[in-house]
């Protein structure tokens, strides 16, 4: 008498194989797909480090007075396209910088045209002064 496995035992012996290597390629893709988003947050983290030291240009500017305390320009920034004094609280305080991404790296993989690149601006009480608080918001699709 030949000994050997039955039909059953092969089919289960298959299937268990299968699972075994499926759920290795899960985990390798799996990292390829959170190193690919480590990647963009570190990107959008660059870009929100630049935009912030740009801003601190317009700290010392006052577009009410003249020179030498009001920046070229007036103080606005090229990229901001509110049109108003780069650090202007007035209104909501919003001011959108997305062409900043596209002269920054057009090669960006932020989901196209989706994305979207702006700052608030709030006045702050500071004793006698006013201060300025601002927070970037960096959208874009993973």
């Amino acid at each position: 008498m030949m000994k050997g496995f039955t039909l059953i035992e092969v089919v289960i012996s298959i299937l268990i194989a299968s699972m075994a290597v499926m759920a290795s390629f899960s985990v390798v893709l799996s990292s390829f797909v959170s190193a690919d988003k480590a990647e963009k947050k570190q990107e959008a983290a660059t870009i929100i480090r630049y935009a912030s030291e740009k801003l601190k240009e317009y700290v010392s500017a006052d577009p009410t007075l003249g020179a030498p305390y009001a920046l070229p320009g007036g103080g606005i920034w090229g990229d901001d396209l509110s049109g108003k004094w780069a650090l202007d609280a007035s209104g909501s305080g919003k001011h959108d910088i997305t062409p900043l991404l596209d002269r920054l790296d057009p090669d960006l993989t932020f989901g196209g045209g989706s994305r979207k690149l702006e700052y608030r601006v709030r006045d702050m009480a500071c004793g006698a002064f006013t201060c300025k608080e601002v927070t970037f918001k960096l959208k874009y699709n993973e």
